[in-house]
């Protein structure tokens, strides 16, 4: 290669860099964090962490203090926790780049911060928010690319 050659080379890496950390980023990030939000409603739980049991899957229900049998039939019964029978909650889940690398992940279901926090007498069942496993996959993500750019 000569001088020359490599200076392209070099220049066109770095261009190509500057967008993984400036643009490519922020969506690698928020897909992966996405996705791995969206695997917490398939776990029923928070990174390994179990949600609180559903009343309508339980054989039966506890009103006033008494014992009641459970009203629930068929695919209640059985349905993961926070799926509904629409799944409206997990594909709620989108993401927004910020630009200069940053994202933001949400959920545009209206009732999803109840869920996600609590609320009364609802149990908290948080499927989105910070957590090491999700830095820790999206650093991986974004070193895989800069990487790829690397050895070219």
């Amino acid at each position: 290669m000569t001088e020359q050659e490599f200076r392209i080379k070099f220049k066109k890496q770095q261009f190509q860099l500057r967008n993984v950390l400036n643009r490519d980023a922020a969506i690698v990030a928020g897909k992966t964090a996405s996705d791995m939000f969206a695997k917490n409603f398939e776990r029923e739980s928070w990174f390994g962490k179990p949600w609180q049991e559903v009343q309508r899957r339980m054989p039966y229900n506890y009103r006033n203090g008494k014992q009641v049998k459970n009203y629930h039939r068929g695919a209640d019964l059985t349905r993961p926790i926070l799926t509904g029978r629409t799944a409206v909650l997990r594909r709620s889940i989108r993401y927004k780049p910020l630009g200069r690398g940053g994202v933001v992940v949400f959920s545009d279901a209206s009732y999803a911060s109840y869920h996600n926090r609590g609320a009364g007498h609802m149990p908290k069942r948080q499927f989105i928010g910070p957590h090491p496993s999700v830095t820790k996959a999206i650093i991986r993500e974004v070193n895989r690319k800069i990487n790829s750019i690397i050895k070219q």
